[in-house]
This record gives structure tokens, sequence and C-alpha cells, in this order.
């Protein structure tokens, strides 16, 4: 099926949209591969930073390594955005996903949305959202996929990452205007980043915190890819996980996927 661009979307002018999020392209579409295929299309074709794409339903959605995100058509609101490529890489991740959780969090009042190292956006213990960052030559592609309507069948969530389904509006009890969410997270991102590059080491005092306050592996005994068991210790300033292990060894998890562990568990001190 070929994609198809759209002049309205979630009851709006494409055209008003983009003026009312202050970004120099938004793009939607009824239907599309992939939002962060096409933006970095865009990147590849100088788009600039804040540069947006929206669809109402993704057919060859992804996730991080390569799993399958179900998109299903209204359900969700599947957006990509184009970023700075000056960004430190391990960390544009987590605050992409602090951006997301503060707009859902304004949309519906009450909640409180965590962080699953390094994307997955949890509500209730249950996913909700995910994030998935690439380079795109001078830009990064932010895409974001957050159950708004409908979600996923859970058997297929299951299988990829070991999460139950959320529908935000389950959270909310009302329906709520993906464009709306959208709008919330664009100023999100743009208070996160800023509109010029400044010179960014790592997460600062202030992120970390926030952070902490909404790591839902803090404590834990989880599993992980690169380094086995151990109980969760938080997030560092360059993005990392800091696991410690049986031996009261702390490392840093810099990739792969985490899982929490319950029962049988070896006795592993907090850190």
């Amino acid at each position: 099926m070929s994609d198809v661009l759209l002049d309205w979307w979630d009851g709006h002018e494409v055209a008003a949209l983009r003026q009312t999020w202050s970004v120099p392209t938004l793009e939607a579409y009824r239907r599309i591969g992939s939002t962060n295929d096409r933006a970095r299309e865009l990147a590849s074709e100088g788009g600039s930073v804040w540069s947006t794409v929206v669809a109402d339903e993704q057919t060859r959605g992804r996730g991080r390594r390569g799993t399958t995100w179900i998109s299903e058509p209204g359900a969700g609101l599947w957006m990509s955005v184009l970023l700075d490529g000056g960004l430190p890489p391990t960390t544009v991740p987590l605050e992409v996903g602090l951006a997301c959780a503060e707009a859902m969090e304004e949309v519906v009042e009450g909640i409180e949305v965590g962080i699953k190292w390094p994307n997955d956006l949890l509500l209730d213990g249950a996913k909700v959202g995910g994030i998935l960052c690439e380079a795109a030559g001078r830009r990064i592609v932010a895409g974001i996929g957050i159950n708004v309507a409908g979600a996923p069948d859970p058997s297929v969530v299951a299988k990829a990452d070991g999460l139950p389904p959320l529908p935000l509006q389950v959270a909310s009890g009302k329906s709520l205007l993906r464009s709306r969410l959208a709008d919330l997270v664009v100023q999100r991102l743009r208070s996160r980043f800023g509109d010029t590059l400044v010179d960014r080491q790592g997460l600062d005092a202030a992120t970390l915190e926030e952070l902490q306050r909404r790591d839902v592996l803090l404590g834990e005994v989880i599993e992980t890819e690169q380094a086995g068991v151990g109980r969760a210790a938080g997030i560092d300033a360059s993005g990392a996980l800091r696991l410690v292990t049986s031996d009261r060894t702390e490392l840093r998890i810099v990739s792969g996927s985490v899982r929490r562990v319950s029962g049988g568990v070896p006795d592993i001190g907090r850190a």
C-alpha cells in the first residue's frame, strides 16, 4: 500500500497544526510504512530541526533491535521529530521519554508515567509508549509511539518485551486528541533540548533527579543481556544503567534488553 499524505489530521488542518506547533515541516499520513523512515528521508534532504511526521497507521513500525511495533489505525500517536545530531546519543532516548511522560501527565490529570530503561514508558506497570531514536546524518530522529485509544494484541507485546499494553484513554476515562498530545510532546522536547545546540556532556542534576523519581527498575533485581543478573542502582549522567552484581561490583549497562527477575533470585545487596 502506498503512503497516503493528508491535508487534515485528527480533525485539524495540517497547515494550521504546523503553525500551532511551531515546526518548520509537518507531514501527516493516513498510512505510512514508518514515520522514522520518512523522517530520515527528510533529514537526508536537509530537513530542519523540529520537522515532524505523524501518521494514523504504520505498516512497518518498529521498536528497538528491529522488533515490530504494532500501529493500529487511529489507535495511537505515531510520530517522529528531527533533533540536532550533535546531542549525546546515549542520553537522548531518556530525555525524549521524559518529555513524553510530562506531556501525557498534562493531558491526563493525576497519572504518573514511569520510565523503564532505556526507552519504555509505563503506567501502572503496563506499557503505554516507547521511544526509538536513530542517527540520521546531522540529525537524530526521535521516534515516539504512544498508545492512546487502543493497544496491540497483548500476545504480540508480551513476545516482544513482556509488558502488557495500556491505552492512555483507559487512565483518562475520556476521549483524547492525539493532536493535543503531539503538540505538548513537541513543546516539552523544545523545553528540554532548546532551539540551539549547547555543549552537553551528559544529563544534568535536575534531569537525573527526575529520572530517579520515574525509574521503575530502581532497586529491582534484573537480568541484562550485557552482564547477566544484578540489582538496578539507577541511571548515570551518561545515560547508562547502573547494575550492582552479587559480589557488590557496579557495572554500567549501555545496551541490550533488560527485564525484571522474579522468584528464586540470588542475594544481591542494595547499592
